[in-house]
């Protein structure tokens, strides 16, 4: 049986990752911990410890790190992909 490849459309390289993580999103008025499952230098895929509707903008904070602001790409029960905003 013939195995098909499929190229990769992501912009970087993804690095498989498991950092606690926490997702604040309603305006700041709601937080979901997180764990950062991969990571590229243009965003991240999490899994959320429970499903939520996320929107629009949204913040990642990690332990020791700044609150990097993010974009929803898409969501799927307790995961969601996430891109860096500057």
């Amino acid at each position: 049986m013939a195995h098909e490849i499929h190229s990769e459309r992501r912009k970087s390289d993804r690095v498989l990752t498991n950092i606690p993580a926490t997702v604040v999103f309603d305006d700041g008025r709601a937080r979901l911990c997180a764990s950062m499952r991969n990571l590229s230098a243009t965003g991240a895929k999490v899994r959320l410890s429970e499903p939520a509707g996320l929107s629009g903008e949204v913040y990642m904070l990690i332990p020791s790190h700044r609150l990097q602001p993010c974009r929803l790409v898409w969501q799927a029960d307790d995961e969601a992909g996430l891109a860096f905003l500057d």
